[in-house]
């Protein structure tokens, strides 16, 4: 998800609420079942105006940061949020 105009401490923010809202509910299924959604997050920031890179490369970056990210909260034993400055 993309959340332009907002510091990466604010998308943490923003993610381990989604995290608290989503792993708190169950969701019912069209046979009267339920299941019980999770995930891990990665969060990164980026801002084109700090660096003279072209775009290309920056998107490569970010999306690399994301990726590790992700796999750290992942590796941490998911239903977390990884971001820069966060440790799992």
């Amino acid at each position: 998800m993309l959340l332009p105009h907002m510091p990466e401490d604010q998308a943490i923010v923003a993610a381990e609420k989604w995290l608290a809202k989503m792993t708190s509910e169950r969701i019912g299924l069209p046979d009267g079942s339920h299941i019980h959604v999770s995930f891990s997050a990665g969060v990164a920031q980026f801002s084109p105006r700090d660096d003279p890179a072209p775009m290309e490369t920056n998107i490569d970056h970010l999306l690399h940061l994301v990726d590790e990210h992700l796999y750290q909260a992942k590796e941490a034993g998911r239903h977390c949020v990884v971001g820069s400055g966060t440790t799992a």
